[in-house]
């Protein structure tokens, strides 16, 4: 499998690359360019999951180091440590994408929504308001996730773990004290919450993304150790950002285009769709926390693919949901 996988990748790519078309017509009747890059960028994906579905190279390679390992360690004594290692890889990844979905600047698809909104409909989306559109997802999501996860496809008869809370105490006291990096981070990002929720009240006259460049700047201008000229944010750590992905989102946007045609609010199209690009759980490469504890060595593929697809089909259903009980009423009406 993992030799068809390593010749069929490279090789379906080439068959994707030549048969896809040079144009496409557009929602509205004209052509479209299917440019050079497009199709290239489409079959480089269609490589890497041929690849990441075969196991054809070393996936843990490319993956971070996982987190609550140690926990999962501590467990080793008893009985289905595996069902418990694989619920909290799963839970971690899954709760990071779900939760993500709850604010503005959660996961880089709402934030190039609400970016979109802004230039292309006129309408200015705050933190309140989006969380009350999108928090209701969150609630109902994370406690389904949680059930089918440890009581329905990977039980978990634990109860109670031993030696638990001296581990964590132990694994605080390591920390050791807050560092004035630590401090003067944590004070910026509690500020710039707060000016996001209460700009519509008390900041009016100034935009999210205003708020969050003086954060930013706040961040390179504020030292650490001013004899070493040490500041707390520099450009060799903000360009680490993935920014990429935001730009594999754009093409998801262009359903605002069909919205006309079949004579619905764009907002039933681009909000759910937004927010689906979160709920993609089957495969270590379709979001970066199912990567990062892909590369603990408890999941395989079939493993995480057993509980995605329930959790893809769970999703399906709630944004549906979501779309006509609360986006309808909220932003569509």
């Amino acid at each position: 499998m993992q030799w068809a996988g390593l010749v069929g990748g490279p090789a379906l790519a080439g068959a994707c690359y030549l048969v896809l078309p040079e144009s496409y017509r557009a929602g509205t009747g004209g052509l479209v360019e299917f440019t050079t890059a497009g199709r290239a960028t489409l079959a480089i994906m269609t490589w890497m999951a041929v690849w990441w579905l075969t196991e054809a190279i070393d996936i843990s390679a490319t993956a971070l180091l996982p987190i609550a390992l140690s926990v999962v360690a501590l467990l080793r004594r008893h009985d289905r440590v595996d069902n418990f290692a694989v619920c909290m890889m799963l839970g971690i990844a899954y709760a990071a994408s779900i939760g993500g979905i709850g604010t503005k600047i959660g996961t880089p698809p709402n934030g190039l929504l609400l970016g979109f909104i802004e230039q292309n409909l006129g309408r200015s989306i705050g933190f309140v308001e989006w969380m009350a559109v999108a928090m209701p997802l969150v609630v109902v999501f994370l406690p389904l996730t949680w059930l089918l996860l440890t009581r329905v496809l990977y039980p978990v008869p634990l109860t109670r773990i031993a030696g638990a809370r001296d581990l964590i105490r132990d694994e605080y006291g390591r920390l050791g004290p807050m560092q004035p990096g630590e401090w003067v981070t944590l004070i910026v990002f509690m500020l710039t919450a707060c000016a996001w929720i209460t700009r519509p009240w008390l900041l009016p006259g100034l935009s999210d993304a205003g708020i969050a460049i003086i954060a930013s700047m706040t961040l390179f201008v504020l030292p650490v150790n001013i004899r070493e000229r040490t500041f707390t944010l520099n450009w060799e750590t903000a360009k680490k950002v993935p920014w990429g992905i935001l730009i594999l989102f754009g093409g998801g946007l262009s359903l605002a285009a069909l919205a006309p045609g079949l004579g619905i609010s764009p907002y039933l199209l681009i909000v759910p769709a937004a927010m689906a690009a979160s709920c993609a759980f089957m495969l270590p490469v379709a979001t970066p926390p199912n990567a990062i504890v892909f590369g603990s060595g408890y999941l395989t593929i079939p493993t995480m693919c057993k509980a995605g697809i329930w959790l893809n089909l769970i999703g399906m259903i709630l944004n549906t949901a979501l779309a006509f009980a609360v986006i309808a009423p909220r932003l569509a009406g």
